[in-house]
């Protein structure tokens, strides 16, 4: 009894557990992908298919490497009503008009039985009407290609996520192939002109950054060299967001706002663990 209870247990801090990056989500619409997500990040992930029509199928694959989607079941959830659907065994769904005009939560239910039923849910995203979320990824991409140019010492580095002036609180180190090459230093201001100095990746971050496509959250975690990305929007809801990349020591953070129909880059700020 007792030795059941501990598999219980560990089970349950198993599914539970948000570092593992092992629950994957894959969304598409007509076998197009969608987003891409991991189970780790305590926040909201948001999802948009508004570009897509009426009688469209969305199917939802959820893999793990505990075997759990064998014994799962998938639920939309309206979140104007309350109103439940659960998906067919092959987990797709005909996109109706609600779908793309309302919120939803889209949730996955893993069932095990050791040694009595339990049930472990993972809240996947929520699907949302609003086009501003493909501006979140797009920026983080167009973000992708200009530390690249930068880093490569590409004279012609501009990007419409930049503004006149940018936010620091750090300056790079003249050895920039260290692995760490920041120093703090206080917070300020400097014109678009000194936005090099701040923008060179070092020899890690730039073979992580290039890999990387905002829509498959999984590329955001290198197992081979132990860095690792997020996308966490602010307490604004998505007019503000923060991309980061670091590794168990330190975060190398971008901090957007959405101004005039467009996300700007306003920070970039070096936190250490």
């Amino acid at each position: 009894m007792i030795k059941q209870l501990i598999i219980s247990i560990l089970l349950l801090i198993s599914y539970s557990a948000k570092a593992d990056f092992v629950d994957i989500a894959i969304l598409k619409v007509n076998g197009v992908l969608v987003r891409k997500l991991t189970n780790n990040y305590s926040g909201t992930y948001f999802v948009n298919i508004k570009r897509f029509k009426v009688g469209d199928t969305l199917s939802i694959q959820v893999r793990t490497d505990h075997g759990a989607e064998e014994n799962a079941y998938i639920t939309i959830t309206n979140l104007e009503n309350n109103h439940k659907f659960v998906l067919d065994e092959k987990n797709q769904f005909i996109i109706s008009n609600e779908l793309l005009q309302k919120r939803h939560l889209l949730s996955v239910t893993f069932v095990r039985e050791y040694p009595e039923e339990m049930e472990i849910v993972w809240d996947i995203c929520t699907i949302t009407p609003n086009d501003q979320i493909e501006k979140v990824y797009t920026s983080i991409n167009e973000l992708r290609d200009l530390l690249l140019a930068v880093s490569n010492k590409n004279p012609d580095f501009t990007a419409s996520i930049l503004t006149d002036s940018i936010t620091t609180n750090y300056r790079l180190k003249s050895a920039k192939k260290e692995r760490d090459n920041k120093v703090l230093q206080d917070t300020l201001s400097y014109s678009i002109i000194k936005i090099r100095d701040f923008m060179i990746l070092n020899q890690l971050e730039k073979s992580f950054i290039q890999k990387i496509d905002a829509i498959d959250y999984v590329k955001l975690h290198d197992f081979t060299s132990n860095m690792y990305g997020s996308i966490a929007t602010g307490d604004e809801g998505i007019n503000t967001f923060r991309f980061s990349i670091g590794d168990h020591d330190y975060r190398l953070e971008f901090h957007f706002k959405y101004i005039t129909n467009k996300y700007v880059l306003e920070k970039i700020f070096y936190n250490r663990n």
